[in-house]
């Protein structure tokens, strides 16, 4: 959604990467008319399959949507971008953290970044936590810096057109 809403706003580049593999959303991000980069599979069918390869390669086991080290992500995600510095990079992933950011500042202004887990960062510019949960800056209080700007609450939700489209053409019974 908030894709969208960019593209109809600005003349500006969007692109998507993420790994390819079963049940992800790749298919509709490109049907909606987006770009989508994909990273190598290091898996066999999805992220949640053991892989044994996978831990020996590492020395772990990474029991999580991730499945491989951050930085091993990062430096496939540069890899995608051709190591050329991006305006901005959106992040909506639980498990990349200030140790896949570290590894990506060189190659971005900014990151902007989905969160409502409220999670200490040191990198990102702006958080987006529209949590329809009161949801205050006490709540980041000593995780952010001070140059972070935060986005809180369900008056910053991004919801879809379509979704919107049904609200509006709802009528009461």
């Amino acid at each position: 959604a908030l894709a969208s809403f960019m593209k109809k706003e600005e003349d500006i580049d969007i692109q998507f990467i993420s790994r390819k593999y079963e049940g992800n959303l790749n298919d509709l991000v490109t049907k909606r008319g987006f770009k989508v980069v994909q990273l190598k599979n290091y898996f066999r069918k999805s992220v949640v399959d053991h892989n044994p390869s996978i831990e020996k390669r590492w020395g772990a086991k990474f029991d999580n949507l991730l499945g491989i080290p951050q930085k091993q992500d990062a430096l496939d995600t540069i890899s995608a971008i051709g190591a050329s510095k991006v305006d901005w990079i959106i992040i909506d992933h639980y498990l990349l953290d200030d140790t896949w950011k570290f590894h990506m500042k060189p190659y971005t202004n900014k990151f902007f970044e989905f969160d409502d887990l409220f999670r200490p960062t040191k990198y990102s510019n702006v958080i987006l936590n529209q949590a329809p949960i009161k949801v205050s800056k006490e709540n980041y209080r000593n995780k952010i810096t001070s140059k972070t700007k935060l986005l809180l609450g369900p008056k910053y939700a991004i919801i879809d057109e379509t979704y919107l489209n049904v609200h509006k053409n709802l009528k009461p019974h």
